[in-house]
């Protein structure tokens, strides 16, 4: 049915949106501990 095709493309785009997520959210951590570690570094 169209409604079980609408809804199949809804969660595959939350699935999608959740993997962008975390990504970013991995790239942001990565970033906070370099700076950190570069303050480290400074001290």
């Amino acid at each position: 049915s169209a409604e079980s095709a609408e809804l199949r493309r809804y969660q595959n785009q939350a699935a999608e949106y959740s993997k962008q997520i975390g990504e970013l959210r991995r790239q942001v951590t990565n970033e906070r501990f370099d700076r950190a570690r570069k303050e480290e570094e400074h001290r």
